[in-house]
């Protein structure tokens, strides 16, 4: 055979073998391509499904995310779903599997399409349209937390805010609603008015040049619109009422009131400033509750009110262990839940050279700055994001923190340190008071403790700049920005939130520099109603922005009118006569005249009258009026003698000193006969004399009564009251006797109106007198004075048939000698 046909023929079988074995792999390639096909096609499938779950999932409120942190979660892997389902889909139009016409030239290069991605232009690389798969990209024309603006009401006494937080969403993002909280600021029957909602209203423009920040819920505006919409209410007005509203069958009660005493009956106001009186409740501790401390955090319904200055203190020590337990934390980043979703539906691919499976994943050195999540206490699935990066992780022991604040020691502790439940007073929590408070407790000795001054990593550092830390609340027009004055919508329970934004590490400094942001925001969860108390309007703040004319800027509380009025002397804290631009204002009068105290029946026995008033005017608390009458009360038995024929009469005269007392008045003291005695005239005394005021001249009062029809004695009772700060008595003129817990001096025949010795806060001798708010509510928390809250009236007073029971430290009660009394007088027929 001819060699060059056996050449031939051997070439030829080459060809062939080779030819067949191309087959063999292309067939091979086919198989393994369908292979990857179906899985992605079953993930396409799967994801579908998930997707249209995703809707339901969307379908949450704030309560149930709270109780459940999976619905946040389930609508994230619906979402990226459904755009990893368009990619399968997507991506096999492009390698033609769904169609006969030419694949695209982004991934062939054949001898009719030489195209490349890194050297094609745009106009080469334009899509096929055939091929086109289009993704609904979500959207929102208004989004209520951003564009809702502020809430107009018409109607005066009703305010109106954004509850943030209440935020629903139905369906597939078709529908969004939010709730809305009307609070009653001074609306004293059912009224209409007309509530106006504004928001923005976003029109979309149809782009076709785009930023790379262009995607769901990012589509470009074409312009903003403002829009009102407004609705017709009528607004039912509840009165409120307070904890012990005239309550009967006590021994609290005078002439003019009824009312309660123990510390149960006293508003929920904490009275104290000093920067150890105010704590967290620590796990498994009771709170503990006085007038000058409480440990808050674990009985809300028993806690305080606490105005702004109190609140700052709480949070200046939560931000304390906020840093400690970031010095001491491993934080890293939790696991992206839409690996679990790549994972699942990803077709099992390995790199041909390495063998590994392709993830499609880029890792960061950095993971802390490219995690998913970003460095922030701001709630995501139900949690703060930072409690993701410390779950799990633990802490180093090396960090001992600040002296005045918790040592926390879990993720689980970071909840309560930024989110707690609190009793809020109505008061400012704009710049102006936060500046105000820096300066009044960094410049005065021993004012604050560490969490607040120390100079590298203390909470002064972040609450001296509105830069890094600032006060707001959903109820403010635009919560965002920080405002110089603004105040709370009313009294209440409020939700505070310690919102921290990290920069790149979850550190709160940068070595002694502030790295993050912080926004206190006070949200309010329900408006008080019952247990009302006026005082929660009349937030005092402790001595910050008192000493300085007019520093109160919208915040705090103010009188005018009268002399400044003591709320603790210890801590020299009181009411001031010079914030004329503090938020709450209060006309003062302050009566220590001894004749007014003593004869006008609206004063006796009155320590301290307040009145809250909402001006719906000027919506502004002002006009409210303050009536200060600080005194000891005296109680009184007067003796009154007579022979048969002739007049039982009684003088008396007020002394100071030695001295007549100059009478205002035309009448003092309300008597009232002792039970059981005559007249003498065959009559009860108790028909002549019952809460009646003696007449009186320029500096003598005195009774008569008819003339006798037998010899003996017969007695009255009452009370004096005389001013705290002074020291008078009073002297029984003729045959008369005066008899009273503290005795008369036998030289001078003058009975000092002392109080009853030995009572707290009744026993001038001793000093022990109610110059100060913080004496009086310690007297009615005592059961030794007594306060009638009536709505926006409450009445602090001295309660007499209580004091006539009280036994002085030196003698009988006045009870036990109002019953000798009874035995030797001439009895009643």
């Amino acid at each position: 055979m001819d060699t060059s046909l056996l050449l031939a023929i051997s070439e030829a079988f080459t060809a062939y073998s080779l030819a067949n074995g191309n087959t063999d792999t292309s067939i091979s390639g086919a198989a393994k391509t369908k292979a990857y096909l179906i899985p992605a096609i079953e993930a396409a499938g799967w994801l579908s499904d998930a997707e249209k779950n995703s809707s339901i999932a969307a379908q949450y409120t704030d309560e149930l995310m709270m109780l459940n942190g999976n619905f946040n979660k389930a609508r994230m892997i619906g979402l990226v779903g459904s755009a990893i389902e368009n990619g399968f889909v997507n991506g096999a139009f492009e390698g033609g599997v769904y169609s006969t016409a030419e694949p695209s030239g982004w991934y062939f290069d054949g001898q009719d399409n030489n195209t490349l991605p890194s050297t094609a232009s745009f106009s080469d690389l334009k899509e096929n349209c055939e091929n086109i798969v289009s993704l609904t990209l979500p959207d929102y024309i208004i989004n209520l937390p951003q564009d809702g603006k502020e809430i107009n009401v018409s109607l005066g006494g009703v305010s109106a805010a954004w509850m943030s937080g209440t935020e629903q969403v139905y369906d597939v993002y078709n529908a969004q609603e939010m709730g809305v909280r009307f609070a009653n600021n001074g609306l004293w029957r059912n009224g209409y008015g007309t509530v106006s909602f504004t928001v923005d209203n976003h029109v979309h423009a149809k782009p076709t040049e785009t930023t790379f920040k262009f995607g769901p819920f990012n589509v470009d505006d074409e312009r903003k619109e403002t829009k009102t919409y407004k609705y017709h209410f009528k607004f039912n007005s509840a009165p409120r009422t307070g904890n012990n509203f005239t309550a009967q069958n006590n021994d609290c009660s005078n002439e003019l009131f009824r009312g309660a005493s123990g510390k149960d009956s006293l508003p929920k106001v904490l009275l104290s400033w000093d920067w150890t009186s105010i704590n967290p409740a620590l796990p498994g501790r009771d709170s503990n509750i006085s007038l000058i401390s409480a440990t808050l955090g674990s009985n809300l319904s028993k806690e305080p009110y606490l105005d702004a200055t109190q609140l700052t203190i709480l949070l200046s020590k939560k931000f304390g262990s906020l840093e400690n337990l970031l010095e001491r934390a491993r934080p890293s980043c939790p696991e992206n839940p839409a690996r679990t979703v790549f994972d699942r539906v990803r077709p099992a691919i390995y790199d041909a050279q390495t063998g590994m499976p392709i993830t499609g994943y880029t890792e960061t050195d950095n993971e802390a700055l490219y995690c998913y999540l970003p460095l922030t206490t701001r709630y995501y699935d139900g949690k703060p994001a930072l409690y993701y990066y410390l779950e799990g992780n633990g802490l180093t022991g090396s960090a001992q923190g600040a002296s005045d604040s918790e040592r926390v020691q879990s993720a689980n502790d970071l909840m309560r340190l930024i989110d707690t439940n609190v009793n809020l007073m109505r008061d400012g929590y704009g710049t102006d008071f936060q500046y105000d408070f820096v300066n009044t407790f960094s410049t005065q000795i021993l004012k604050a403790g560490p969490s607040f001054l120390d100079p590298s990593v203390g909470a002064k550092k972040y609450f001296y700049s509105a830069d890094k830390a600032y006060f707001t609340s959903p109820s403010r027009p635009d919560p965002a920005r920080y405002e110089r004055a603004w105040s709370l919508p009313d009294a209440g329970k409020y939700r505070v939130r310690m919102l921290v934004d990290f920069t790149n590490s979850p550190q709160l400094f940068n070595g002694t520099v502030p790295s993050a942001k912080i926004v206190f925001e006070l949200y309010s969860l329900a408006p008080i109603s019952s247990n009302y108390s006026p005082f929660y309007y009349l937030p005092i703040d402790g001595t910050v922005g008192l000493t300085a004319v007019n520093s109160r800027t919208g915040y705090g509380s103010g009188i005018t009118g009268g002399n400044v009025f003591d709320v603790s002397r210890d801590e020299k804290v009181y009411y001031s006569n010079q914030q004329k631009f503090a938020l709450a204002k209060a006309t003062a009068s302050q009566i220590i005249d001894l004749s007014l105290l003593n004869s006008v029946p609206s004063l006796a026995g009155k320590l301290f009258d307040f009145t809250y008033y909402y001006n719906t005017t000027t919506n502004s608390d002002s006009n409210s009026r303050m009536i200060l009458t600080p005194t000891v009360a005296t109680p009184l038995i007067a003796q009154m003698d007579a022979n048969e024929g002739t007049r039982a009469d009684f003088y008396y005269s007020l002394k100071r000193g030695n001295s007549d007392v100059y009478l205002r008045t035309p009448n003092l003291i309300s008597w009232t006969g002792v039970d059981g005695c005559s007249d003498l005239a065959n009559g009860a005394i108790t028909d002549s004399i019952n809460r009646t005021y003696a007449s009186c001249g320029e500096k003598v009062c005195s009774f008569t009564l008819p003339v006798a029809k037998s010899t003996g004695k017969t007695y009255i009772k009452g009370f004096a009251y005389s001013p705290a700060d002074s020291v008078v008595g009073i002297a029984a003129l003729g045959s008369g006797a005066i008899i009273e817990p503290t005795p008369t001096n036998p030289s001078t025949g003058i009975s000092p109106l002392m109080g009853i010795p030995g009572m707290r806060f009744n026993d001038k001798a001793s000093n022990s007198i109610p110059d100060s708010l913080l004496a009086m509510f310690t007297a009615v928390s005592e059961k030794n004075a007594c306060i009638a809250s009536m709505g926006d009236r409450e009445v602090v007073f001295w309660p007499e048939e209580y004091l006539f029971k009280q036994t002085p430290s030196n003698t009988d009660s006045m009870s036990v000698k109002e019953t000798n009394a009874k035995e030797n007088c001439v009895r009643a027929n």
